[in-house]
């Protein structure tokens, strides 16, 4: 209530309206626009002055097929105004997200007023979308530093256990066959004791590189220790893992690197496992795996062995 006049209590409400950083407008029961304030128009990429007694529909086609105000992502505006239309006025009260081809988020809300006007606000979120974009952006690259190995820039240990444990259930679920290939790089040690650990990184990264070129680009490959690698082959038996790996190991023996006017070679033992009914768990999977690199190690390198 107010123990001021109705028309000057109208007059200071449609000023405040008017100055308001948030967007105002009213509809009338034909749907023609007949309040607004700047902000409001700028939804259709109007002024105030502009926009006033137009219907709804004419301002939202003075936004198709243009660069200015709503976007209207439609090939048929007949079509896009039809559904428009009937969720205008299916409620009391509304509120949702709309975006211009300028690049501004709003998030608008709809009420009906008396005698079947609609009132409409608008507030401008486009600073919290960016943010909100950034952060998303930021969170994305913190878990690509999480999840990627800094020397060799494929996939760390962490990356590989999650993904691939993920991987051995949905293939369980799905009573398909996996591959798991564990890569040992045969007495690495020396590399970086003769050669230093500078050699080293470079075999390190050689490896990786030629190793991710033969592989599929839904194969898991992974950098889980110093010299240690894991392959996971999604619905790959084992005499199709057994061709990947032989073609890893022939790879790998055939590098040569130039470091400080000497040429070094390197090559690798793997143990390779094929799941099964008997093999109830990831980690199962991995300590077969495990066990028959350590024979191949026990039985002179440079070979593939699995069960």
């Amino acid at each position: 209530m107010s123990t001021l006049p109705n028309k000057k209590i109208e007059k200071i409400l449609i000023e405040a309206l008017l100055l308001t950083k948030d967007g105002v407008g009213l509809f009338d029961v034909g749907d023609r626009l007949i309040f607004c304030n700047d902000l409001f128009g700028e939804l259709f990429g109007l002024s105030a002055r502009e926009a006033l007694n137009k219907t709804f529909t004419e301002l939202c086609f003075g936004c198709f097929n243009t660069n200015k105000g709503a976007n209207i992502e439609a090939d048929d505006f007949e079509t896009w105004i039809s559904k428009a239309l009937v969720k205008r006025r299916s409620s009391n009260y509304r509120t949702f997200e709309t975006d211009t081809i300028e690049g501004k988020h709003f998030i608008v809300t709809e009420q009906i007023a008396q005698e079947n006007f609609l009132y409409v606000y608008i507030t401008d979120i486009t600073e919290k979308k960016k943010n909100e974009l950034r952060l998303k952006l930021m969170s994305q690259e913190l878990e690509e530093l999480a999840t990627t190995d800094y020397l060799t820039g494929i996939r760390n240990r962490r990356y590989f256990y999650q993904m691939a444990r993920a991987e051995f259930n949905r293939s369980k679920r799905k009573s398909t066959t996996l591959s798991l290939l564990i890569l040992d790089l045969d007495k690495f040690k020396l590399i970086n004791d003769n050669h230093g650990h500078k050699a080293g990184d470079i075999i390190l990264q050689t490896v990786t590189q030629t190793i991710s070129k033969l592989l599929r680009n839904y194969d898991i490959f992974a950098r889980i220790g110093g010299e240690e690698f894991a392959i996971l082959l999604p619905s790959t038996d084992a005499k199709l893992g057994y061709i990947i790996a032989e073609r890893v190991r022939k790879s790998v023996e055939s590098i040569e690197v130039t470091f400080e006017d000497k040429v070094l070679s390197i090559t690798t033992s793997i143990g390779m496992v094929e799941s099964s009914e008997q093999i109830t768990s990831f980690d199962q999977l991995l300590q077969t795996a495990d066990k028959y690199l350590n024979q191949v190690k026990n039985q002179g390198r440079n070979k593939v062995l699995f069960n």
